[in-house]
């Protein structure tokens, strides 16, 4: 078994030297480093396709780059800004007393208590 493993490998040995021969230094250098940059890209291809697979990890990597593209930013905002109008109606439709920044004096208690006691009744009124 070891005569054929060093059979081999005299004979690979011979056809890589004979071809490298031929190259100049520079030559040399361009192939190794592709040939590391290939290794280096099918590794990373077989643990794409042992995870997550191939088709997934080009949709994830590319769609951050097509949201970008101006005419799908501008759907996308035309969606989110239809989809937040129907929400708002939906969520803000009973809201009693809405404020925007706090008083500059303060609520007295029974009227605080009053506006609690209507809000809750108009949470029970949509969640029971």
């Amino acid at each position: 078994m070891t005569s054929l493993v060093a059979t081999l490998d005299d004979a690979v040995r011979a056809v890589v030297v004979r071809r490298l021969r031929r190259l100049d230094q520079w030559s040399v250098i361009k192939l190794v480093l592709g040939l590391l940059g290939a290794a280096r890209a099918y590794r990373r291809l077989r643990q794409i396709m042992r995870t997550t697979g191939l088709r997934r990890w080009a949709f994830t990597t590319a769609m951050p780059l097509l949201k970008q593209l101006p005419p799908v930013r501008k759907e996308l905002e035309e969606g989110q800004a239809k989809v937040r109008a129907d929400l708002e109606g939906v969520l803000f439709r009973d809201l009693t007393a809405p404020r925007l920044e706090l008083p500059a004096k303060g609520t007295p208690q029974a009227e605080l208590l009053q506006l609690m006691e209507k809000r809750h009744e108009l949470d029970r009124k949509y969640w029971e």
